[in-house]
């Protein structure tokens, strides 16, 4: 056998077996599984930790978002106020159109006679 293409056995022990068991898939559910099943715990694990790390950076640019405030409010004494609320808790009130108030209205009315 050419030594240069690992065997089955090795790809199994040294790839696929190590990788199921990092995205959490026990020993014992890993030989229960068929490769189709094992591909879409990973394109499901992957997914997942690519919103994960969405957040994260929504998180983070939030984070210096405030951070900038505080700088600002530092340097520019009483020119510039800290936001005394978080920005998701301050009030945004923005009129809707009247188009917009009909879809909503509809959007309810309809609702009531859903099962």
């Amino acid at each position: 056998m050419n030594q240069d293409i690992p065997s089955f056995k090795e790809l199994i022990f040294s790839k696929w077996l190590p990788a199921a068991l990092r995205i959490g898939i026990s020993y014992n559910d890993f030989w229960s599984l068929n490769p189709k099943i094992l591909n879409l715990l990973f394109d499901a694990y992957r997914s997942r930790k690519d919103e994960d790390n969405k957040i994260m950076d929504l998180h983070a640019g939030l984070a210096g978002v405030y951070v900038r405030e505080a700088v600002v409010s530092a340097l520019a004494g009483r020119k510039h106020k800290y936001p005394e609320k978080p920005y998701a808790m301050q009030n945004v009130s923005q009129e809707l159109s009247g188009e917009e108030k009909f879809k909503l209205w509809a959007e309810e009315f309809n609702r009531r006679f859903e099962g």
